[in-house]
């Protein structure tokens, strides 16, 4: 392994680390939406009626989810 390879790897692994602690910070709800979207592959509607809440509450949290993500890369 070269030196660029293994410090592509680090770099890496601690994106994955930022990436995962700000999936832990989400709220328990976001996140759980997160997941069933993500993971479980469940459509928006799918989660709202779930849920009990509205489309666009659903879209909102993914929103909030997808955001923190982002702000961790």
């Amino acid at each position: 392994m070269t030196t660029r390879e293994a410090a592509m790897s680090e770099d890496e692994r601690q994106r994955d680390e930022r990436i995962k602690a700000a999936l832990e910070a989400l709220p328990d709800r976001t996140y759980r939406i997160f997941f069933l979207n993500m993971v479980e592959k469940m459509s928006h509607v799918e989660i709202a009626k779930q849920e009990w809440m509205f489309v666009w509450q659903v879209r909102r949290h993914m929103r909030r989810a997808i955001r923190a993500i982002a702000k961790a890369r």
